[in-house]
């Protein structure tokens, strides 16, 4: 593992292109200036058939906009054209899924959350198996029960039969 600022340009921070099969990001590209750039560097990162999985928030709250408002890095956004005249730096499924395929990605999937978890969602973006920067965009977006295992607290694996 290693630190990346997907801000900048991945090969100025010594990573090759096209190289990496999975990239997992965790409610941090909303926090980007630029969402169009952060994606773009996402896809550079990857290999064909590699996957972007981002677990983000799809919609703000009075709680976020109280809390996170008061940061810098909350309004980073502003100035980002692909955000012009939002609230915050949070997305709907909709755009996300719009700008995973103007940044060349090949399909995309959303798993929302419900109950406590209301307005969150785990998302893949997959780059084509060829590599290409762009084939017809694949999106659907998945409500329902979907159980996430790993990481603290977790819940176990579950014995074979």
């Amino acid at each position: 593992y290693e630190l990346l600022n997907i801000d900048a340009d991945p090969r100025l921070q010594g990573f090759a292109l096209a190289q990496q099969h999975l990239a997992i990001a965790t409610n941090v590209l909303h926090a980007t200036p630029y969402i169009c750039n952060t994606l773009a560097h996402c896809r550079q990162l990857l290999s064909p058939g590699g996957l972007l999985v981002v677990n983000e928030v799809l919609e703000t709250n009075a709680f976020a906009q109280i809390t996170f408002g008061m940061t810098d890095g909350w309004w980073l956004f502003a100035s980002d054209p692909a955000r012009a005249g939002q609230q915050s730096p949070l997305m709907s499924w909709e755009r996300w899924c719009t700008l995973f395929a103007d940044a060349g990605f090949a399909h995309s999937h959303a798993v929302r959350g419900g109950g406590v978890l209301d307005g969150q969602a785990v998302m893949v973006a997959r780059v084509s198996e060829r590599g290409q920067l762009l084939v017809e965009p694949q999106a659907r977006s998945a409500k329902g029960t979907h159980v996430l295992t790993g990481g603290l607290g977790g819940v176990p694996p579950l014995p074979a039969p």
